[in-house]
């Protein structure tokens, strides 16, 4: 039977083994994420426009959004898998934008807020800044084109502009010129030029000449 001290010293044992259990998969992990288990989130937030968005870059490669009442409340609602391109320039903005090392600068007179979470290689990092700096303008710039894919389903649905214009052609040439008579499409009567009820006739012809 193990005395007190034995168990302490074998449950200690027990504890680094786990320890360093887990840092291995922490580390396996990081090797087999798309990012190398770099991951951000940025929200947005313009209340004189209410105006409330939400970003997310996982570890997992994916793009995740929220807009409106959802961002407001810290939530998404649409997300997409990221190319390998797309992985590449997220990480070299991240790189730019110093997040990982350092605060964004306020703007005091600002009513606009940026929340802004980062895991980064060096751990994570998190703050609240005043205004719309530089580097949250060109993160965005990024990631809001990805974000419009979820209006793609209903764009697709949509007429193409030049089948819009065919179509307005063919219509217009199925009815003739609305210019040449207005009568006929304005009061349904159908009067050719020249004959009573027309607006173009006889009346038109100023008096006292033939």
């Amino acid at each position: 039977m193990l005395s007190p001290r034995a168990w302490h010293r074998a449950a200690a044992v027990i504890v680094l083994i786990v320890a360093g259990g887990c840092g291995a998969l922490g580390g396996t992990d990081r090797a087999a994420s798309p990012t190398r288990g770099v991951s951000m989130s940025l929200d947005i937030r313009k209340p004189d426009q209410q105006i409330y968005e939400l970003f997310r870059v996982t570890d997992a490669g994916r793009m995740e959004y929220g807009g409106g009442m959802r961002a407001f409340n810290g939530s998404t609602s649409w997300s997409t898998e990221l190319s390998r391109a797309e992985i590449d320039e997220f990480l070299s903005l991240l790189a730019a934008s110093g997040w990982c090392d350092s605060r964004p600068e306020d703007d005091d007179a600002s009513s606009i807020r940026c929340r802004i979470e980062v895991v980064c290689e060096g751990g994570r990092h998190s703050f609240t800044v005043r205004g719309e700096p530089e580097s949250v303008v060109r993160m965005r710039a990024f990631l809001d084109p990805i974000a419009r894919r979820r209006l793609d389903p209903e764009l697709d649905r949509l007429p193409e502009a030049s089948e819009r214009r065919e179509m307005t052609r063919g219509m217009e040439r199925a009815g003739g010129s609305g210019a040449q008579t207005p009568a006929a499409t304005e009061d349904g009567s159908g009067a050719p030029p020249g004959s009573a009820g027309s607006s173009e006739g006889p009346s038109s012809t100023p008096a006292g000449k033939p």
